[in-house]
């Protein structure tokens, strides 16, 4: 993400709280500053969310979400819970968040001219068919 450099400090407390693996902020020309996090894809939503309420609304502030296929040194699991103690909080499913399902459906739910044109198309076939299947002659019964 880049922000206005005043705002780079703010970005650290907001994030305490939430799980962050990794979290760099580095310096760029004219008062910017290249935010990097990384998180686990159960925090990304919560997270994405936080940084849409506080910072997208500025000018020339932008939120960039790239998928990370892996990361050295590897991420360890956090420890089960000892024998006869019960677990904390049950894990929540990995799923997807809203703009990431947002960008992947967004050029599919395009309506296009050929879009239009097959629906068309499609909608004349279905037309002549039926008027076929529901003449008298084809049925015998009229």
């Amino acid at each position: 993400m880049v922000l206005q450099e005043k705002d780079g400090a703010d970005v650290c407390e907001l994030l305490k709280e939430h799980k962050v693996l990794e979290h760099r902020q580095v310096r760029l020309p004219d008062g910017e500053v290249l935010v990097r996090i990384l998180l686990d894809v159960e925090q990304s939503e919560a997270v994405l969310d936080l940084l849409e309420k506080h910072y997208t609304g500025e000018e020339g502030n932008r939120v960039v979400i790239l998928p990370v296929e892996a990361t050295l040194p590897r991420v360890e699991p956090e420890p089960a819970a000892a024998p006869g103690h019960p677990p904390s909080k049950e894990k929540s499913p990995q799923r997807i968040g809203q703009e990431e399902l947002y960008e992947d459906i967004k050029d599919a739910a395009w309506c296009s001219r050929i879009y239009l044109a097959m629906a068309v198309l499609s909608t004349i076939v279905a037309a002549i068919g039926l008027r076929t299947t529901a003449s008298p002659a084809s049925s015998g019964r009229w």
